[in-house]
């Protein structure tokens, strides 16, 4: 099974908005607007909770379990910084990770992800991007 850290790198490779996980359905990923499937294959209710279990600790598992909810913020060496919404919807646990709601471009390697806002900023101000600013955006 492919990790959530993948899952969260090949968001951000297509410039998604936020990555979906829901039994059921396929791994879905919103870009423009659009909730796009990446593959075919449906979730299981396991699969979700597999795929959460990967990148979080016992304790964070554990909470989710207790509380059929759990908020937090992950940051993935490489990808930036990720909003968790995990929380119990029809028996079986779904999530959405949207990139934290704001987040900086600085000095140094840009990764995939952070040049895609960077360039839909630029374009939406009708300016082009000029080096060595650092730009701090927010996503909805």
């Amino acid at each position: 099974m492919i990790s959530l850290e993948r899952l969260l790198h090949l968001m951000s490779e297509k410039g998604a908005s936020d990555l979906y996980l829901s039994a059921g359905a396929p791994v879905s990923v919103k870009i423009n607007g659009v909730c796009v499937p990446l593959n075919q294959e449906r979730l299981s209710a396991p699969s979700v909770v597999a795929l959460l279990g990967g990148l979080l600790s016992d304790a964070q598992m554990h909470e989710l379990e207790k509380t059929r909810e759990l908020n937090l913020g992950i940051k993935i060496e490489g990808e930036g910084s990720f909003r968790l919404s995990a929380f119990q919807q029809r028996g079986a646990v779904s999530a959405v990770m949207p990139p934290s709601t704001s987040m900086w471009i600085g000095r140094g390697p840009i990764s995939a992800r952070r040049r895609a806002i960077l360039s839909h900023w630029a374009a939406m101000k009708d300016c082009p991007p000029k080096p060595g600013f650092t730009v701090m955006t927010q996503t909805r």
